[in-house]
């Protein structure tokens, strides 16, 4: 058998907590630093090889970590626990307060601060660490990952996660606790993290991590019926710099089933907080600053070379990568915009229209996430600059119902002497839809507008009103006279729509503006879309 000594040359005790590094040498195989529970004090001792190679790695590793006892012992593994890892990856889960929990047992143990102080370059424990001094001397022998160990009889995904592997161990904790609080994430929810999921050991005992990833476990995870993908940032690691976790999120995308969320450090979102902010100062536009704070190529993507193929395959198969750079800046947009709503505000108020503009228009593109700004964007209705009123405008028409108390200044928006604003603001009322009724009687004067394109857009959006807007079926009547064809187009698909309303007087006057429009004139236009 092995043989372990400390310097002295009495024998380590079994059941010592140690670890050891490899040495070169033909008899000190690893030098061993353990841990004396009593006096809670370092020792340094060496393995001696007496020449059993083949049990050495795995006796090695059993000698050295003691497992925690809220894992299953080796003697205590079933024959069924093991078969599962190699059949059902949608059962190699733990609960979220496991997943804490094994983490925690980590960051307490006097290796992870050893290992920390003793990195050349960056001083924080990532997954890489944590599989290699943790998971596999853990789970080594066993034939299961530790998700196993601690659920024997396996334990549904709910939720899963992508990772980067070489991310901060503490914030990627701390990233996972954020969300789980956001999401109202229940503790014994099953979370399929593939670091505990995995048998990692590579002893022979389980199954290998080729076989494992023939099972295409993400595939199966995603299709099992889990409801959410947790995709997690930190400063330390790219997580789409990794090309299996470009494959876990085109996954999670096709599923319609599950919602792929943004997991950030409070570290990675100021970061990106101030990378946007920095590059919106010295006077980028909203997509500029966007795509410096969270812009993604998954194309530049990496993985070992035996695996690339078959990812790119599958990741070409569905779209490729274009389709994935745009849902992953969604939802790191999505994530991001909460923080920058205060500082785009203030900005609405800076004395130079140039930046009123660019915080407008940053807002639009924040949408809904822009809601609590809408007072603020409310009040730029009434800006000096026509430019700031007119994007402000686009901005509110945005948020769908949380625009409500801005319906009526948008109403009054379409008295603006700027057409351009004027045109906006019945764009806004248009895509507000219901939410705009309070602004018919605006609408239905914007038929007269001296504009062509104001006309037709208050056309439009009085089509979308539905009974609401059943006072304005007779100047949409009128409307059908138009001199400009796509007014009298607006018009007709508006009465078209009040075709379908509930109340039989609404239904009869649109039937009858409609009848009274010239064959020659329905034949010219384009079919509104209710008609075909």
């Amino acid at each position: 058998m092995l043989q372990v000594h400390d310097l002295e040359g009495e024998p380590i005790q079994v059941g010592s907590r140690v670890w050891y590094q490899r040495c070169n040498g033909d008899d000190v195989i690893a030098k061993v630093t353990y841990i004396d529970r009593q006096n809670d004090t370092c020792h340094l001792a060496y393995v001696i090889d007496d020449g059993q190679q083949a049990c050495r790695r795995t006796a090695i590793a059993r000698m050295f970590l003691e497992r925690p006892p809220v894992f299953a012992r080796d003697e205590d593994v079933s024959a069924e626990s093991r078969e599962l890892q190699k059949s059902c990856p949608s059962k190699w889960s733990v609960t979220l307060e496991q997943w804490n929990m094994v983490i925690n047992e980590c960051k307490h143990n006097i290796r992870y601060n050893h290992i920390k102080k003793n990195k050349e370059r960056d001083k924080h424990v990532n997954m890489h660490d944590v599989n290699k001094h943790f998971v596999q001397p853990w789970s080594v022998g066993s034939g299961c990952g530790l998700a196993l160990l601690l659920n024997q009889q396996g334990l549904d995904a709910e939720i899963m996660c992508s990772h980067a592997w070489a991310e901060d161990v503490d914030q990627c904790q701390e990233a996972v606790n954020l969300i789980a609080q956001e999401e109202a994430l229940c503790v014994r929810s099953g979370m399929w993290f593939c670091t505990f999921a995995q048998y990692q050991p590579e002893d022979g005992v389980g199954p290998s991590i080729e076989f494992q990833l023939d099972l295409e476990p993400f595939t199966s995870v995603i299709n099992s019926g889990v409801g959410k993908l947790i995709a997690i940032h930190t400063t330390t690691a790219d997580l789409y710099a990794r090309l299996w976790c470009v494959l876990e999120v085109d996954e999670a995308l096709r599923s319609k089933d599950v919602k792929v969320v943004a997991a950030f450090s409070s570290q990675y979102l100021e970061n990106a907080k101030e990378e946007y902010l920095l590059m919106f100062d010295v006077g980028n536009s909203h997509q500029q600053a966007a795509k410096a704070a969270l812009g993604v190529n998954t194309s530049q993507a990496q993985c070992s070379r035996k695996d690339k193929r078959r990812l790119l395959k599958a990741i070409s198969k569905h779209g490729g990568f274009q389709r994935i750079d745009e849902a992953v800046a969604e939802f790191r947009h999505a994530k991001l915009a909460p923080t920058l709503l205060a500082a785009l505000g203030a900005a609405l108020q800076d004395e130079d229209a140039r930046v009123r503009r660019r915080a407008a228009d940053s807002l639009r593109h924040l949408g809904e996430h822009a809601a609590p700004a809408m007072p603020a964007l409310g009040a730029a209705l009434q800006d000096e600059d026509e430019e700031v009123r007119g994007v402000a405008a686009l901005a509110l028409g945005r948020l769908g119902e949380h625009a409500a108390a801005a319906v009526p200044a948008l109403g009054a928006a379409l008295q603006d002497k700027d057409k351009d604003v004027r045109e906006r603001a019945a764009l806004a009322l248009w895509q507000l839809g219901k939410h705009a009724a309070p602004a018919v009687p605006a609408l239905v004067a914007g038929l007269q507008d001296k504009d062509a394109g104001v006309r037709r857009v208050a056309a439009e959006a009085l089509g979308y009103l539905g009974e609401q807007a059943a006072p304005a079926v007779p100047a949409l009547g009128a409307a059908l006279q138009d001199e400009d064809e796509e007014v009298r187009e607006g018009a007709a698909l508006a009465l078209c729509r009040a075709l379908q309303d509930e109340d039989e007087e609404v239904r009869e006057g649109a039937a009858l503006a409609l009848g009274r429009l010239g064959m020659a004139d329905l034949v010219s236009m384009q079919p509104p879309q209710c008609l075909l």
